[in-house]
C-alpha cells in the first residue's frame, strides 16, 4: 500500500506538481520508476517554465487550473506493452470525464456512440506536455461601438490562468448545448459546490467565444467540439465575484451586459440601434443607470432593441452569467439581487436568447424554463466508474482516499496535487497545512494582516491599495516595505490571486470562508479588524462623496469599534459611539449630503442608512431638485421611507410623498401616513393612483374613515375621467360599477386623449363615439391604426371623407394596408376609399402594404384593381420598393399581377440591383429566374456588396443554359455560357474568390463543350475539353468529366484511337463508373464493330 501509494503521489506530482520540474523523484529509483507499468515518469520540459514571468510566485506559474482536471488523466493499465497500449487508449481519455459510452462526438451529429481519439502512446510524454500546454490569448477585435464593457476576464484571472490549458467537462458542455439549443430551455443552471469549478468552466466558454482568441493551443485539435459550439453561440457574459462588489451590482451589471451585446459580432443590428440613440447610450453609463428602476433600465437598453431584431436561423444564443450565489452576498435590504433580477426580466427577451447561469443554489421561476445540471456529483460519479473499471494495482486504496476526500471538488483534489504528505479527509485539513507551512516561513503577523484585509475589502486591491490601509497596523503609521511586502504576497500566492489588471484577491471562495471561520485559533482571520482598517484608511483620506460615506458606513458596522476593539491600541479614537460619529462627520466632505446617493436609494441598507442619519445626514435635503423622503416614496421600498419620514423635520412631509407613493403604488407608505392627509390631499392622491392603474391603492383611499360619501362620488367621478385620459381599463371599470359616472363624458375624454381601450370598451357598452378629438386627428385615421374594424365602423359613422388624410398625407386606406388588415381594407374600399390616393412621398396603399411586406394586404387590394407600376416622387417604382425588404411572395404575387421588373430609378438602378444593394438573396433569385436583364452594373454591385450574389446569378445562367440546351436552342444556351464565362474570367482578380470562379467556369466550359458536340463541331468541343482541363486544380471528379467528354467527342469523330485513350484515363479515375466502362468496352471491340456502329 505504502509504495503504491507513493508510485501515485508521484505520478500526480509529475503531471502537477512544480517541484519535479526540474528534480528527479525522491525515495523511489528513477529507473524503477520509469520501468514500471503503471506509470511512465518524464520530468517537465524547462521551456515551459521559462516561458513564465520570474516576477511573478511560483505557484502563478507552475500550478494549472484544477477544475478542469479530471483525476484519471493519468491512470494507465497493467500488461504487456502490446496490451497495455490497446487498453491505455480505451482509459486514457484527458478531456472527457464518464465512462466510454458518454463520451460525445460532435453538436453537429448530436449522436450518443463513442468516437475515441486515444492519446499517442509512443511519446510516453504526450500525457505530460499535454496537460502543461500554453495558451496564447488574446483579446478579438470587437466591433465599433460606443460602450466598452466594464469587466474582462483580466479582471478575474491572471495572464497565466488566461494562458493554462483545460481538460475535461467536454459531457458538461454537451449539457449545456443540448439544453440551450436543442431542448431551448430558457434558462440553464449549472449547479456545484464551491471548488468544484463553475467560474473556470465559464472562462472557458468565455475564451472561446468571438469576444477572445486562442492561438497555438495544443488543446484545439482535441475532442473540445461541444466547447466550440457553445463558446460560438455566447453574445455576452458576465462574472459575479464576492471579492468586487461592482461586478454583483445590478448597474454594472446591465451597463457591463449592454456593452458586451454591442460588441457581439453576431447582433450588429443591436449595436447600431444603440450607438444611433443617444438616450440609451446616455442611459448605459452606470451613474445614469443607478438613478433608475433596474428593470426599466433592462426594458430599454436590451428586452425592447432585441425584441425588434428578426432571429437568425442559426438557432438561440447565449448569455452566461457566473457565481449568481456571490452576487446575492450583496442583495440589499430590499431583497433587490442579480440572480432574482434575471429570472424576474427573462421572459421580457425574446425567445431566441438563452440564459447559462451558474451557483451554488440558486432559485426557481415558475414562469421560466429552467433546467438544473450539477457537476460534483457527476464528476464523482464518473471518477468512481472509472476507478471499478482501471486496474490500479497498488493505488486504489490511494486514490478511493482522494476521491472520498473530494465529493467532486476540483480544488480539494488540485490541493492534495500540491500536497505532499499523504490526503486529508477535509479541504480544511488541507489548507491548514499550507497555512502552517506558510506562516512558518513569513512575518506572521503581515501575513495576518493582509489576509485580513483581502478578505473584508469589497474591491480588488492593488499593491498601492494595499500598502496604504496596512499603514494603520502600526502605531507611528509607519510605511510597510515594498519587499517585504512582496515576499510575503509570493508566500501568500497559493492563497491569493494576481489578475491581470495586477490587482489581489483571495483566490477561491472557499478559502475565504475558511480563513474567516476557521477552527483553530491559529488560522481564524479578525474580520473585524480587516474591516475597520478599511474604515480607517478612507476616514484619513477624508472629504468623502456620499457613495464613500455608505461604504465607510458599512466598515464601521462590520468592524464594530467600539464593541470589539476597545483594546486596540491602534484605534483609541473610536472608543465611544458619540466619537465614532464624530469620526464620520469630519470624514465626509458635507455630512448633510450623505444621503444623496441614488445606488443606495435604489438598492438601500438601512443599518448604514440609520447610522449616517445619527451621525448628521441630512433626510430633507435635495436630490436633483426633490426631497430626498419624495424621492425614496417613489421607489416603494416602506422600512426606508418610514425610517425618513420618522426622521424628517417638515411638517407637511406626508402630504409631500402621499402622492407620489400613490403614483407608484406603494400601499404600506399610504396606509402609514393617511391620518396626516386632509381632504384636498386625498383627492389628489385618488387621481394619482387612478393615472397609475393602481387599484388597490385607489379602494383603500376612497374606503379611509377620512372621505365623506360626497366627496367619495367626486373622486370617483374624477378617477373615471383620469382613467378614460390615461386609458386605466380596470380603474374606469370600477368607478362604473361603483357609480352613476357619466359615460358619454368618459368617451369625449377618450377620444380626445386617443384611448383606444377605452374607446373600444364604451363602444361594447353601447355608447356612440365622439366627435370630438384632438386638433387635426381624425377618428377614422385613429380607428385604421387600431385593431378593431367595430372602432373603424363607429367612426365612418361621423366621418364624412372616407379619403381624410395625416400631415404625411397617409388616408385610412393606406394606414390598414401598412398594418396588412385586409378586413379594414375591404370595408374602406366598400365606402368607396380612393385605392390611388398618394401621400406626401407619392407612395399609394399599394406601396405602403409593399414596403411592410403586408402578403394579405398586398393581394386585397390587387383583387380590388389597383394599379401594379406606381412610380413616387423619387423615382422608385413599386419593383424597386418591393426588393429592399418585401418577402418573396409578395414579389411573386406582384409578378403575376404584371410587376415591371426592368424599369429604372433616378439613379439608373433597375429593381434587381436595388435587390443587390440591399442584400435581399431570395429576391434576386426570383428577379433572375424570371429573366431580369443582367447589366455590367449589376455585376459590380453584386462584387460590391456581395460575392455570393455574384454565384447566385452565375448559378442562374448555368442552368438556363442547360434548359435551352434541352430544348435544342444551342444558340442561345452559348449565349449564356460565353456570357458566363466571361464574367469568370474578369471576376477573378480576388484572390478569396477565385476558387470558386474557377470551379463555375470549368463547369461553364464543360457545358459549352456538351453544347458543340451536340451541334456536331466535335474539334471546338475537344478543344473547349482541353481549355477546362487547364483550370482543372486536382479535382478527380472534373478530370473524369472532362476525359470521358473527350472521348466521346472523339468517338463521334471517328478518332478512335484518341477515344481509347481519353476513356482510359477515365476508367483511371473511376474503374466502377458503369458509363466508362460500357464506353470502353465498344472503344476496345474490333474497328470493323467500331466502324459497323
Amino acid at each position: 500500500m505504502k509504495d503504491g501509494r507513493r508510485r501515485a503521489e508521484l505520478r500526480w506530482e509529475s503531471l502537477f506538481s512544480p517541484r519535479l520540474c526540474n528534480e528527479r523523484p525522491s525515495g523511489l529509483d528513477a529507473q524503477e520508476l520509469a520501468s514500471s507499468e503503471s506509470f511512465p515518469w518524464r520530468p517537465l520540459p524547462a521551456a515551459g517554465v521559462a516561458a513564465s514571468s520570474p516576477k511573478k510566485p511560483a505557484f502563478f506559474r507552475l500550478i494549472g487550473e484544477p477544475h478542469g482536471l479530471e483525476l484519471r488523466a493519468n491512470v494507465f493499465s497493467k500488461g504487456s506493452e502490446k496490451k497495455r497500449t490497446s487498453s491505455c487508449e480505451a482509459s486514457v481519455q484527458c478531456d472527457v470525464v464518464g465512462p466510454p459510452e458518454a463520451v460525445p462526438t460532435s453538436p453537429v451529429r448530436r449522436r450518443r456512440e463513442a468516437v475515441h481519439t486515444p492519446l499517442p502512446l509512443e511519446d510516453r510524454s504526450s500525457v505530460v506536455s499535454l496537460l502543461t500546454a500554453q495558451f496564447e490569448v488574446t483579446p478579438q477585435c470587437t466591433l465599433n461601438s460606443p460602450l466598452r464593457p466594464l469587466f474582462r476576464l483580466e479582471n478575474f484571472f491572471s495572464s497565466d490562468e488566461l494562458q493554462q490549458s483545460f481538460v475535461g467537462r467536454e459531457w458538461l458542455f454537451r449539457e449545456i448545448y443540448e439544453s440551450s439549443v436543442g431542448d431551448k430551455m430558457d434558462v440553464t443552471c449549472v449547479l456545484g459546490a464551491a471548488g468544484s469549478g463553475k467560474t473556470t468552466i465559464v472562462k472557458q466558454i468565455v475564451l472561446h467565444s468571438s469576444f477572445y482568441q486562442l492561438r497555438n493551443a495544443t488543446l484545439e485539435r482535441q475532442k473540445n467540439e461541444w466547447l466550440r459550439a457553445v463558446a460560438s453561440r455566447v453574445v455576452a457574459w458576465h462574472i459575479c465575484d464576492v471579492q468586487n462588489a461592482a461586478s454583483c451590482s445590478i448597474p454594472e451589471f446591465l451597463c457591463n451586459l449592454t456593452a458586451w451585446l454591442a460588441s457581439s459580432h453576431v447582433l450588429q443590428a443591436y449595436a447600431r440601434a444603440i450607438s444611433k440613440d443617444q438616450d440609451l447610450l446616455k442611459l448605459a453609463r452606470v451613474e445614469e443607470c443607478e438613478k433608475r428602476d433596474c428593470r426599466q433600465v433592462f426594458a430599454r437598453l436590451i428586452a425592447q432593441p432585441l425584441s425588434r431584431i428578426e432571429s437568425s436561423d442559426e438557432g438561440p444564443l447565449l448569455i452566461v452569467v457566473d457565481g449568481l450565489d456571490h452576487a446575492d452576498y450583496y442583495h440589499s435590504d430590499d431583497d433587490n439581487c442579480i440572480r432574482k433580477f434575471i429570472l424576474e426580466v427573462r421572459p421580457s427577451l425574446p425567445k431566441w436568447i438563452k440564459i447559462v447561469i451558474t451557483g451554488e443554489n440558486l432559485g426557481r421561476a415558475a414562469e421560466v424554463q429552467q433546467r438544473t445540471i450539477r457537476i460534483d456529483d457527476r464528476v464523482l460519479c464518473d471518477q468512481r466508474l472509472l476507478l471499478k473499471t482501471a486496474n490500479l494495482d497498488g493505488d486504489a486504496e490511494f486514490c478511493e482516499e482522494v476521491l472520498r476526500g473530494s465529493q467532486g471538488s476540483m480544488l480539494f483534489t488540485s490541493l492534495c496535487i500540491r500536497d505532499p504528505l499523504p490526503p486529508a479527509s477535509t479541504v480544511e485539513q488541507l489548507l491548514e497545512r499550507f497555512l502552517g507551512r506558510i506562516l512558518g516561513e513569513s512575518s506572521l503577523q503581515l501575513a495576518t494582516n493582509l489576509l485580513n484585509v483581502l478578505a473584508t475589502s469589497m474591491y480588488p486591491m492593488n499593491l498601492e491599495d494595499l500598502r496604504e490601509t496596512l499603514v494603520f497596523t502600526s502605531l507611528q503609521y509607519k510605511p510597510i516595505d515594498v519587499a517585504l511586502l512582496n515576499h510575503t504576497l509570493e508566500l501568500l500566492s497559493p492563497l491569493l490571486r494576481c489578475s491581470a489588471t495586477e490587482h489581489f484577491t483571495i483566490r477561491e471562495s472557499l478559502i475565504g470562508n475558511f480563513l474567516l471561520h476557521a477552527a483553530s485559533p491559529r488560522y481564524r482571520l479578525q474580520p473585524k479588524l480587516g474591516h475597520m482598517l478599511h474604515a480607517t484608511r478612507l476616514a484619513f483620506r477624508g472629504q468623502l462623496s456620499p457613495p464613500e460615506m455608505f461604504l465607510l458606513a458599512h466598515h464601521i458596522l462590520k468592524a464594530n469599534p467600539t464593541k470589539n476593539l476597545r483594546r486596540q491600541p491602534l484605534f483609541t479614537f473610536a472608543k465611544t459611539r458619540e466619537s465614532l460619529l464624530e469620526w464620520l462627520r469630519n470624514s465626509s466632505a458635507d455630512i448633510s449630503t450623505a444621503l444623496c446617493s441614488p445606488r443606495h436609494l435604489q438598492y438601500p441598507n438601512l443599518k448604514t442608512t440609520s447610522l449616517l442619519i445619527e451621525a448628521g445626514a441630512d433626510v430633507d435635503a435635495d436630490l436633483d431638485g426633490r426631497n430626498l423622503v419624495e424621492v425614496t416614496a417613489a421607489l416603494g421600498f416602506f422600512p426606508l421611507v418610514k425610517m425618513l419620514v420618522s426622521c424628517s423635520k417638515l411638517r407637511h412631509i406626508a402630504s409631500l410623498i402621499a402622492p407620489t407613493a400613490s403614483k407608484f403604488g406603494d400601499l404600506e407608505t399610504v396606509r402609514h401616513i393617511i391620518d396626516s392627509l386632509d381632504a384636498e390631499c386625498l383627492s389628489e392622491c385618488c387621481v394619482k393612483a387612478a393615472a397609475s392603474g393602481h387599484l388597490q391603492v385607489l379602494t383603500f383611499l376612497l374606503n379611509s374613515a377620512h372621505m365623506s360619501s360626497v366627496h367619495r362620488k367626486n373622486c370617483i367621478e374624477k378617477c373615471a375621467w383620469e382613467a378614460s385620459k390615461t386609458d386605466r381599463l380596470n380603474v374606469l371599470e370600477f368607478a362604473l360599477q361603483s357609480e352613476n359616472i357619466d359615460v358619454a363624458a368618459c368617451m369625449r375624454i377618450a377620444c380626445l386623449n386617443s384611448s383606444l381601450n377605452v374607446v373600444l370598451m364604451l363602444l361594447a357598452r353601447g355608447q356612440a363615439m365622439s366627435d370630438e378629438w384632438k386638433p387635426k386627428q381624425s377618428p377614422l385615421l385613429v380607428a385604421a391604426s387600431s385593431e378593431s374594424w367595430q372602432m373603424l365602423l363607429a367612426a365612418l359613422k361621423i366621418v364624412d371623407d372616407v379619403d381624410v388624410s395625416d400631415v404625411r398625407g397617409r388616408t385610412a386606406l393606406s394606414l390598414a394596408a401598412a398594418r396588412g388588415d385586409s378586413v379594414m381594407i375591404d370595408i374602406l374600399l366598400a365606402r368607396k376609399a380612393d385605392a390611388e390616393c398618394v401621400d406626401s412621398q407619392g407612395w399609394t396603399a399599394l406601396l405602403h402594404a409593399v414596403d411592410s411586406s403586408q402578403l394579405a394586404a398586398v393581394r386585397s387590394l390587387l383583387r380590388n384593381g389597383v394599379s401594379v407600376n406606381v412610380r413616387d416622387l423619387r423615382g422608385r417604382w413599386t419593383a424597386h420598393i418591393a426588393c429592399q425588404r418585401a418577402s418573396v411572395d409578395v414579389i411573386r404575387t406582384l409578378l403575376e399581377a404584371g410587376l415591371d421588373i426592368d424599369v429604372k430609378d433616378e439613379q439608373g438602378l433597375r429593381p434587381i440591383e436595388v435587390a443587390i444593394t440591399s442584400n435581399n438573396k431570395t429576391a434576386v433569385r426570383l428577379l433572375a429566374s424570371r429573366g431580369a436583364r443582367l447589366r455590367g452594373t449589376t455585376w459590380e454591385k453584386a462584387a460590391q456588396y456581395d460575392y455570393d450574389i455574384v454565384f447566385i446569378l452565375l448559378n442562374k445562367l448555368l442552368d438556363d443554359a442547360n434548359q435551352l440546351t434541352k430544348k435544342k436552342k444551342y444558340e442561345e444556351a452559348l449565349y449564356r455560357l460565353n456570357y458566363a464565362i466571361d464574367r469568370c474570367t474578369r471576376l477573378k482578380s480576388k484572390k478569396e474568390h477565385e476558387q470558386r470562379l474557377l470551379a463555375l467556369e470549368q463547369q461553364a466550359l464543360l457545358s459549352k463543350a456538351r453544347v458543340r458536340r451536340k451541334q456536331g463541331r466535335f474539334e471546338e468541343a475537344i478543344q473547349t475539353c482541353v481549355t477546362a482541363e487547364s483550370l482543372c486544380d486536382c479535382d478527380d471528379d472534373a478530370l473524369y468529366a472532362i476525359a470521358l467528354l473527350r472521348a466521346k467527342c472523339h468517338f463521334d469523330g471517328r478518332q478512335v484511337q484518341q477515344a481509347r485513350e481519353s476513356a482510359r484515363i477515365a476508367a483511371l479515375l473511376r474503374p466502377f463508373d458503369d458509363e466508362c466502362r460500357q464506353l470502353l468496352a465498344v472503344l476496345q471491340s474490333p474497328l470493323t464493330h467500331i466502324c459497323h456502329l
